[in-house]
């Protein structure tokens, strides 16, 4: 008897834990009409991420499979006061990629908005957080959207985030991609593909 309620306990942790990892479903329709065109122009046919920080400026990854391109974009001023008229002042880079990493990095943004799910209600008299400080992150691969919200580091949001942020490293200093930095994708790209 206590070996099956064992057993039970740790199929349902790590059902929890599965489903806690996934990307909450969203649509690139809730940016602003800067962010579109500022940050993630043609975002209809390219992958990406764009963080959104509490107390730093919004910024992209993007990867543009059909010229083999990641560029790297930054915001300079904040959206609030500003329009597309205006100009909003943004600092870009850009690096060309081989198609062996075109196509590792299209699987992995694939694979990880492919695991997004609607975000589940609280039951009644679960434990709810609520951030207010932190990061958005939203990922997206021209058809799909999901997002998170400062993810541990240790999990497979934070770990996909983290990998975003040093790809974006290399891209703003002009370093071809290192062979880690796409054995992590490959190897997230499983982790990702197990919790579809």
């Amino acid at each position: 008897m206590k070996k099956s309620v064992l057993f039970a306990f740790l199929v349902l942790a790590a059902t929890t834990s599965a489903t806690a990892q996934r990307l909450e479903r969203c649509t690139m329709e809730g940016f602003s009409q800067i962010v579109k065109t500022v940050l993630t122009p043609g975002f209809d046919k390219a992958y990406g991420m764009v963080s959104n920080p509490s107390f730093d400026y919004m910024s992209s990854i993007m990867l543009y499979p059909d010229k083999r391109e990641l560029v790297f974009r930054k915001a300079k001023d904040k959206f609030a006061v500003q329009s597309v008229e205006d100009g909003v002042p943004v600092e870009t880079s850009t690096l060309t990629i081989t198609d062996e990493q075109n196509n590792v990095l299209t699987a992995l943004f694939d694979a990880a908005v492919g695991s997004a799910r609607d975000k589940e209600e609280p039951k009644p008299g679960e434990l709810v957080v609520i951030g207010v400080d932190g990061e958005t992150y939203h990922f997206f691969n021209g058809r799909k959207a999901g997002k998170c919200w400062s993810p541990p580091k240790e999990d497979i949001r934070g770990r996909l985030v983290n990998l975003m942020m040093e790809i974006s490293r290399y891209v703003r200093n002009h370093r071809p991609l290192s062979d880690q930095l796409i054995e992590q994708a490959q190897e997230l790209t499983s982790l990702f593909i197990d919790l579809q």
